[in-house]
């Protein structure tokens, strides 16, 4: 039976909420664990590759290489999201390894999460503030039961796609 309408809301806004409230603190300060927001890098047969990073219109093309960007270009960054929105993309993602079956939990779905808010680049209080747009595609993570207790920054939902752009 289909996950009904009010559990897929109800799951995807907690996981979008869980997911940005961690998220961004890391992105401004603790760069270091960025790569445990992503899933495992993958080729995909038509050339593209898992996960997928934009950031200001150019492709990144690995979490590592996002890290070096952010500590070259914004060595210090504060972020603050003043709206999101999430979506199920799909309600029963079927991740390699896994059998893909209906979960009455929603913890096999897709989400689009869409975040905007305000960056200041630099210093908390002395920059003046730019806005942002954001968009993600999470997924489940397929190894977090076997992980979670056994591998710190373990997460539950994975980035797959990502696309930032700074309001101009």
């Amino acid at each position: 039976m289909p996950l009904s309408a009010e559990t897929t809301v109800r799951v995807s806004t907690e996981v979008a909420q869980n997911f940005l409230d961690t998220y961004y603190p890391a992105l401004g300060s603790n760069r270091n664990i960025l790569s445990s927001f992503y899933m495992p890098e993958t080729s995909l047969p038509d050339g593209g590759s898992i996960p997928s990073i934009t950031i200001n219109g150019t492709v990144i093309s690995n979490p590592v290489e996002l890290q070096s960007l952010l500590e070259e270009t914004a060595p210090n960054a504060y972020y603050e999201v003043q709206a999101f929105d999430a979506h199920v993309v799909n309600p029963n993602y079927a991740a390699e390894g896994t059998t893909g079956t209906l979960s009455e939990t929603g913890k096999n779905m897709v989400i689009l999460v869409n975040a905007n808010g305000y960056v200041k680049y630099g210093t908390e209080h002395g920059s003046t503030p730019r806005g942002f747009s954001e968009s993600f595609i999470l997924a489940p993570n397929k190894e977090f039961e076997k992980l979670k207790n056994k591998k710190a920054n373990t997460r539950e939902w994975l980035i797959m796609s990502q696309t930032f752009r700074i309001v101009v």
